[in-house]
């Protein structure tokens, strides 16, 4: 199932609801289970960004970027998820951990705000040349699923 194929009224679909099954030890996936670790696009609020959920690594985007309450994820292939792990900790060391969320003891999400680095580093990551993950392609292919906001806490 693509992008384009969710219902309009995707509220029917109960989520988290995976097309593909997610699950651990024959427990399946539930929200309390997405961590969230970085967003990629940001305003007012996270738009797409990346989480882990029983160490698999998927890329979410917002399905309505005006409500953000459902997000379409979609998993990443090992080198993809190495290839953009690699690329935001080279993003933390040279311009900041503010895109880095985070869960205390009783599983609320945030992120550090204005934590950054002095702008005279960021060039270190802006012109550095790196692979990078395409998401508009990834977006084409089919979900993975569908989940409640994975960065909760916006």
């Amino acid at each position: 199932m693509k992008l384009s194929d969710i219902p309009k009224h995707i509220t029917e679909l109960s989520p988290p609801w995976f097309h593909h099954r997610l699950s651990r030890d024959g427990q399946h996936a539930h929200i309390d289970d997405v961590t969230p670790l970085f967003h990629l696009d940001y305003y007012d609020g996270p738009l797409s960004g990346i989480f882990k959920c029983f160490d698999r690594v998927f890329y979410a985007k917002a399905v309505y970027a005006e409500d953000r309450k459902y997000w379409v994820a979609w998993e990443l292939t090992p080198e993809q998820a190495e290839i953009e792990l690699a690329n935001h900790a080279l993003f933390q060391r040279h311009v900041g951990t503010h895109t880095d969320y985070s869960i205390d003891e009783e599983g609320e999400v945030s992120r550090q705000i204005g934590a950054t680095r002095p702008r005279e580093e960021w060039d270190l990551f802006y012109k550095a040349k790196k692979k990078r993950v395409d998401y508009k392609k990834i977006e084409a292919t089919d979900f993975f699923g569908v989940l409640l906001n994975p960065f909760r806490s916006w």
